[in-house]
């Protein structure tokens, strides 16, 4: 008789099949040449009726053995070796243009001429270069499309995180096949390359973004390993009630923070530490907070395996906020993620997963800049193994008590089992129009002395990054600051500098205040304590630091 099935765990060995037995029949060719035959002879199925909603997006279409092993005769050009850049800071943006790059190669017969329409369907990609002349190509015969050749520009109106498609349809000697390249637009994250950690975060809460498309999300990968987080963001907990959140909720993900201003590097580009910076907003009205986030990363030693991720919060509302929690949860996946354990250090503030049973590799959070911090353990099975259950969902009731609340072992003990972490500082209040900052250190290690020592290096390198002073490069005009001392405001205006980041510091190294502005920023001193402070601000055309007095009568 006959059974329906499907999924890829059915289709796999079927393909495989017709693979060794499609090389068997023509050893000549190689592994690519016999996957591209395959996919040649293929019956196209996105066309029909029930597929609609998939169309161009099924590949070559229906495995069909029979045309693959009598079929011939058909050219098999096909774009590979694909390089996306542009022609700013490889982001994409809006107004940027996208340049495509890579290698042309012909798998299979021969062609007298090879042309390449170039299109892109949604409006927001408009090629520049609307064909290619490749000529003749023999079997094997390559084509080198040079950085340059293949220009598209990108709407000033794409919106975020875009998901356009780049279709190139070959004509080989009247034989059409269409290729499609998928490429993700205006995105919403950076991508944190700048040492042995790397990893990507979001302008909304999110790090370790996985992404898709060319220009995609690292994830968080230490030394060459896979992605080894399966998702990480960060929490605001008021009550068991009201939790901001951008993670797995109670049967959907929570959507509870908003981008106000999209991450972006932050200029100098000099010297080995790297920063970026953003702005985003709770959507719920029981937290009106905005949080302003900064994100610092240095490629010299000793700090080479950490990235920190900084949390500024300000009460935006009328009334005082109090008993706020902030936290990060964090779903590492270390090799097998059904072997994982977990440690704290209660000396750094920090909390680490493992594999296990060899404790080869250590990923984990320091909370900086604390005296007091919280680590809660769950096991990510059914039940819980004792602690929270998150197979049934991951309530605001469970976001609150895990921020404030310590688990320090797993359910599983040495046995290993799939592991989530949370770690959170102590509990704050903020009154209207208040700030409060929160930071945390994501780092990884070969041992656990290795990380232990990440960990201290993060929380050294947090502090002295502090008040970042640097080189004042601006020219002396750029900028005015006045009056100073202060009382009730404060004011920064620039002459000829143009987009201006800035960051004001208290003496003890606590960030008061940040943000950015084109011409004018007026700052109000009236929760300001009497006392020094530093300023700090960067530009594309370099960097000054300014120290100021708030004196009140």
């Amino acid at each position: 008789g006959y059974l329906v099935s499907g999924g890829t765990s059915m289709a796999a060995p079927v393909v495989a099949g017709a693979a060794a037995l499609l090389s068997s029949a023509f050893p000549q060719l190689n592994s690519r040449q016999i996957a591209e035959k395959l996919k040649l002879t293929a019956d196209p199925v996105d066309t029909l009726s029930a597929n609609q909603n998939w169309q161009n997006r099924m590949g070559g279409g229906r495995l069909n053995m029979f045309r693959a092993l009598t079929e011939s005769g058909v050219p098999a050009p096909c774009f590979h070796e694909t390089q996306i850049t542009d022609n700013a800071a490889n982001q994409l943006l809006p107004g940027d243009t996208l340049i495509l790059s890579g290698i042309i190669t012909n798998y299979l017969f021969p062609a007298s001429t090879v042309n390449v329409e170039i299109s892109c369907a949604d409006g927001f990609l408009s090629p520049l270069t609307g064909q290619l002349s490749l000529g003749a190509m023999a079997t094997l015969g390559s084509y080198t499309v040079n950085a340059g050749t293949l220009k598209f520009l990108i709407a000033e109106n794409c919106p975020v995180n875009q998901q356009s498609v780049i279709r190139l349809r070959f004509n080989s000697d009247g034989y059409l096949r269409d290729q499609y390249i998928g490429i993700n637009l205006h995105a919403d994250f950076v991508n944190v390359a700048v040492n042995e950690v790397q990893t990507s975060v979001g302008s909304y809460g999110l790090s370790g973004i996985s992404g898709n498309g060319y220009i995609r999300g690292l994830g968080f990968k230490y030394r060459g390993n896979s992605d080894l987080l399966y998702e990480c963001g960060l929490m605001l907990a008021l009550n068991e009630n009201a939790v901001a959140d951008v993670v797995r909720g109670a049967g959907t993900v929570d959507q509870e923070f908003s981008t106000m201003e999209r991450i972006q590097p932050i200029p100098p580009f000099e010297g080995s530490t790297r920063q970026y910076a953003g702005k985003f907003s709770s959507t719920l009205s029981e937290i009106p907070v905005e949080v302003s986030q900064r994100v610092l990363a240095d490629s010299s030693a000793p700090n080479r395996k950490f990235v920190i991720l900084e949390y500024t919060f300000e009460n935006t509302g009328a009334q005082t906020l109090f008993n706020l929690s902030a936290g990060l949860f964090a779903d590492w996946d270390l090799i097998n993620a059904g072997m994982n354990g977990f440690s704290n250090e209660a000396s750094e503030h920090a909390g680490y997963i493992h594999t296990l049973p060899l404790d080869s590799l250590y990923c984990g959070i320091r909370v900086l800049n604390v005296q007091e911090s919280y680590f809660q353990a769950i096991d990510n099975v059914p039940g819980g193994n004792g602690g929270l259950n998150l197979y049934d969902g991951y309530s605001s009731s469970e976001k609150n008590f895990s921020l404030r609340n310590n688990r320090l072992n797993t359910g599983a003990g040495n046995a290993g089992t799939d592991v989530i972490m949370t770690a959170a500082g102590p509990a704050f209040s903020l009154d209207p129009g208040a700030q409060k900052t929160v930071a945390f250190a994501l780092i990884a290690g070969d041992n656990f002395d290795d990380i232990s020592e990440q960990a201290f290096n993060a929380e050294t390198f947090y502090q002295e990054q502090g008040i970042p002073l640097v080189q004042n490069t601006m020219p002396s005009f750029g900028i005015s600051m006045y009056p100073n001392p202060a009382s009730d405001k404060l004011f920064f205006k620039n002459e000829t500098i143009g987009d201006t980041f800035y960051q004001i510091v208290s003496v003890n190294g606590t960030v008061i205040e940040n943000g950015r502005y084109t011409s004018q920023k007026n700052i109000d001193l009236t929760r300001y304590s009497n006392g020094i402070y530093a300023v700090q601000f960067i530009s594309e055309h370099g960097g000054a630091t300014k120290l100021f007095l708030v004196n009140h009568p």
